[in-house]
């Protein structure tokens, strides 16, 4: 799951939802309502496992050394930050 294919998929199960409650066929209509919680807990379980992905990966950023001189007193070595 990723993208914008949730949110087509959410408005398929309102629909869904919407013609069950019209026609008045209660079966159509709580499908369509179940439809809808399951996407809302898959979209759930997909932004923890995002979420838990980032912190495992830790900062993507790097210090590394800038140069080859000696670091003095009055001017100190300086180091970078690599993308």
């Amino acid at each position: 799951m990723g993208g914008h294919g949730g949110t087509s998929d959410t408005i398929k199960y309102r629909v869904k939802e919407a013609v069950g409650a019209l026609t008045g066929d209660q079966r159509l209509k709580n499908e369509g309502k179940l439809d809808q919680t399951i996407g809302k807990v898959k979209g759930a379980v997909e932004r923890v496992i995002n979420k838990a992905k980032n912190v495992v990966k830790g900062p993507t950023k790097k210090i590394v050394y800038s140069g080859f001189r000696r670091a003095t007193a009055e001017e100190p070595l300086r180091l970078s930050r690599c993308a």
